[in-house]
Order: C-alpha cells, then structure tokens, then sequence
C-alpha cells in the first residue's frame, strides 16, 4: 500500500497531462511474478480506478489552462464527431494534444498547420476556433 502511495504522490508531484494504465498481470520470465504475497483483484481494481480518476482530474486541469491561448494544429483530419452544419477537423498541437475545430470554409485541411485560439477543454481534448490563415 506504501508503494501505491508513493506511486500516487510522484504522479501528483510531476503532474502528468496523460497517461496509460493497466492493472497489473503476471508475465512469464519476468521476477516480479515470483513476488508474494499477489495483490487481490479486487484491490488492484480499486488502485486502478483510483489512479485513473487522479489521472482525470490532472489532465483536466491541464487542458483548462490551456483555453483561452492561441497554438498552430496540424490537422489530421475530419473530427470523428461532426457537429450539424460545419464539418469539423481533428489535429494536433505542438504538445501532442487533440484538438478539434469547426470550419465550414469549405477547404480539404488536412495536413495543414492551422493558427487557432483554444476554447474548450473536454475529457481528453480541446476546442478551438480558427484564428487564422491555414498554411
């Protein structure tokens, strides 16, 4: 339980904007799965959701910081969610986060870098209007 603290405290300390988590599983060869005693599942569960929703409120408060400032996306592609009357474009900052914008200019963005002033934080990505001319 102590190391599950310590994993907690450095999470909060270094204040991840994301990451990836998994309940642990013993793996053939490695020395940890020799180690006893195992952790229950239905703790390691319950370390799992407890992380994750530390996790959640950490990337949150990443994104919300973020609205309100101006950042070049490099669009991927059409948003997998499209909103009734624009098309909207999904890319991506300098920092690697998603970010989603409408455009109804009618123009093909994908691939290019798109100037535009951040709006919204959702769950996991953010909102952003054009601010500009795409290159």
């Amino acid at each position: 339980e102590a190391d599950f603290q310590a994993t907690l405290d450095m999470i909060r300390r270094v204040g991840f904007e994301s990451s990836f988590s998994f309940k642990y599983s013993d793996r053939p060869g490695v020395a940890a799965a020799r180690m006893k005693p195992k952790v229950s599942e239905e703790v390691a569960a319950a370390r799992l959701e407890h992380l994750q929703n530390l996790q959640n409120t950490l990337t949150k408060d990443c994104l919300e910081k973020c609205v309100g400032t101006l950042t070049v996306v490099l669009i991927e592609g059409p948003s997998r969610k499209q909103d009734a009357g624009a098309l909207s474009w999904r890319g991506r900052d300098p920092a690697g986060r998603t970010v989603n914008l409408a455009h109804d200019g009618g123009a093909d963005l994908t691939g290019k870098m798109v100037p535009v002033r951040l709006v919204e934080a959702k769950k996991h990505s953010l909102v952003g209007e054009k601010a500009g001319a795409s290159w």
